[in-house]
């Protein structure tokens, strides 16, 4: 067996004992993560992999880890603090790519990384750049 195959087993096993954790028809699964039906049985046997716009979906809907999926670490389910330290590190990946392309906001976002504001002097500071949006 190569380690190609080996990997996808794991997942088909990982993703089959999320399926049973979920509790749902493949039915009902499919249509929460708008998918085919078939699709779930496919993952579950590994006979196909799992696509990145099925595993957002389950992200989303049921709080999936997809590095538990993919590797096997960590837990299955996401906590909410997780969940939301994620949506903070996507949002501060869009700011870092926005910056790059913008002298101006990048000099801005240095400053501010290396000062030493308090938790006050930021709040405050964010009350005034979202005052200046509208």
């Amino acid at each position: 067996m190569s380690e190609s195959d080996k990997i996808n087993k794991n997942i088909s096993k990982r993703f089959s004992e999320f399926f049973k954790t979920v509790g749902l028809t493949q039915d009902e699964f499919a249509k929460r993560i708008s998918v085919a039906r078939s699709n779930i049985s496919s993952w579950k046997t590994g006979a196909h992999g799992i696509s990145g716009s099925a595993l957002k979906a389950m992200e989303h809907e049921f709080k999936l880890n997809s590095l538990w999926l993919l590797s096997g670490e960590g837990k299955m389910l996401l906590t909410e603090k997780e969940i939301s330290n994620e949506e903070q590190a996507k949002t501060a990946w869009k700011s870092l790519v926005k910056s790059q392309k913008n002298p101006k906001l990048r000099r801005l976002l240095d400053l501010l990384s290396d000062s030493t504001l308090s938790d006050d002097q930021i709040d405050a500071l964010e009350k005034t750049i979202r005052a200046m949006k509208h």
